[in-house]
């Protein structure tokens, strides 16, 4: 879970989290600021 490790960095924008085989999407972490 990239978009976890890297959460303070992607605070300024959506962060969508999409299997790498399925393309199915994982996670949607919407942009806080």
């Amino acid at each position: 879970m990239n978009a976890l490790l890297a959460w303070p960095d992607c605070a300024f924008r959506d962060e969508v989290v999409k299997h790498p085989r399925t393309g199915e999407i994982l996670a949607y972490i919407p942009a806080l600021f």
